[in-house]
């Protein structure tokens, strides 16, 4: 059963669908029979884009018109389909990929419109998660954390089921208070540890960063100006302008740096994170063609092109799966 939408009218939803997803090139071909669908938008799951599947599990708390999608421009053969029912205003149009950073910002300069105290939750578009139900009710609690202390961000980690190497990680600090048994400081995060050193961290209680955060859009604004000023300025600017389609809102946005949101944004270790512990729910980022077939082999119900994917795959990497 869905959750009632008990959010308040100062809650937003910002999902990211501007990748290439470069990585998975040979599965959606595979799947779709052409070269350049980003993963984001192509068919894995009972027919529906991964795109389509975030976009039901934001639904369980922010409604659509509180929902902002930031796409490419040059995906709009992709997208359109998928995204007829937003307002056009809700859909921010990057002319090129400038990173995580700037994407987001893009969104949160645009859901600060919605009233001085929005509160923001970004999701990307393109991550396998087993459980809809469970996981948005933590994305719930991080919302009402963020009520309760306005200056935080909050972001979900998921407790690791295997030493993971190629994700990041998130080391938890403290308890925030008594009455958050699962929400903790940040001490620091670990991105992409070698299999020993991710080992240890799982032993120590570590989690995987999901990239999904929950903050004031005030908080998440600053955070990323901190790190990266001029960008900051320059985008924020542009957006507030709100001329994405004509040409100098497109060659300003070309100048811009690329920012990671992880790289460059966490990685300063701003005082105002916590890690929301998300446990019982499967996660993947489904980046790699491996890690989707690991995820997929260990569901009961496997999509129909599973079978010629893995058999692809056994001949291309003979020896590299079981048979």
């Amino acid at each position: 059963m869905d959750l009632m939408l008990r959010s308040s009218s100062h809650r937003a939803a910002i999902i990211l669908a501007g990748g290439e997803g470069v990585r998975l090139r040979s599965v959606t071909r595979l799947i779709t029979g052409q070269d350049d669908v980003p993963k984001q938008f192509c068919p894995m799951m009972d027919g529906l884009t991964w795109l389509e599947t975030t976009r039901r599990r934001v639904a369980r708390l922010v409604p659509l018109e509180r929902t902002f999608f930031v796409v490419k421009q040059g995906h709009r053969r992709f997208y359109e389909p998928l995204l007829e029912d937003p307002k056009r205003s809700q859909i921010l149009a990057q002319p090129c990929d400038r990173g995580i950073a700037a994407a987001m910002l893009y969104g949160v300069v645009r859901a600060r419109r919605l009233g001085p105290d929005a509160t923001v939750g970004v999701f990307p578009s393109d991550h396998y998660v087993s459980d809809d139900e469970r996981f948005i009710r933590q994305v719930e609690h991080a919302f009402d954390a963020v009520d309760r202390y306005p200056t935080l961000a909050v972001l979900l980690g998921i407790v690791p089921d295997r030493a993971e190497p190629s994700y990041g990680w998130i080391e938890p600090a403290r308890q925030l208070s008594s009455w958050t048994p699962n929400l903790f400081r940040v001490r620091r995060f670990w991105e992409k540890p070698s299999p020993q050193f991710a080992r240890s961290l799982m032993a120590g209680g570590c989690l995987w960063n999901s990239a999904v955060i929950v903050a004031r859009a005030s908080a998440l604004e600053t955070m990323i100006a901190e790190s990266s000023p001029d960008m900051a300025r320059a985008l924020a600017a542009l957006a507030r302008a709100g001329v994405e389609d004509d040409r100098a809102f497109e060659a300003a946005f070309t100048r811009l740096p690329t920012v990671g949101f992880s790289e460059h944004v966490l990685a300063q270790g701003p005082s105002n994170l916590a890690v929301q512990r998300v446990e019982g729910v499967g996660w993947s980022d489904v980046g790699e063609p491996q890690r989707l077939i690991d995820t997929l082999q260990g569901l009961k119900s496997r999509p129909a092109w599973f079978d010629n994917l893995t058999l692809e795959y056994r001949k291309r990497f003979a020896g590299r799966m079981e048979t």
